[in-house]
């Protein structure tokens, strides 16, 4: 189905990988990948309702970290997701900083005309 007809939830889970399509990305069975879950050696998988999936791009992310434990796995996102918060509240800081905020003078002063006639 082309992607301007998928439904949302078609969308999402064209970025996931199925138990099967993962054996086949890791190179290993559908059981491994099973024990590998349920030991915590891996990332969480996502459920819609009843259907299990894995994040494609978490998948690429944590094999490229060496595949670390879920534990470890889930300490090395949360450092990266404060690291990340904490440059755009710098970002944010900087910018009010170096901005200066200049009344809507044309807007005020067409308020206040239309009001005195």
């Amino acid at each position: 189905m082309p992607p301007h007809q998928q439904s949302p939830t078609q969308a999402v889970q064209a970025g996931t990988l199925t138990v099967i399509q993962l054996a086949q990305f890791l190179g290993v069975s559908r059981a491994t990948v099973w024990r590998l879950h349920a030991a915590e050696k891996m990332p969480a998988p996502i459920r819609f309702g009843r259907a299990v999936r894995w994040d494609r791009w978490t998948i690429e992310e944590w094999l490229a970290a060496g595949a670390p434990a879920r534990q470890e796995w889930e300490q090395l996102q949360d450092a990266v997701r404060r690291e990340s918060a904490a440059r755009r509240r710098t970002r944010c800081e900087i910018r009010t900083q170096t901005t200066k905020r200049e009344p809507l003078r044309g807007r005020v002063a067409r308020t206040q005309t239309l009001t005195t006639l």
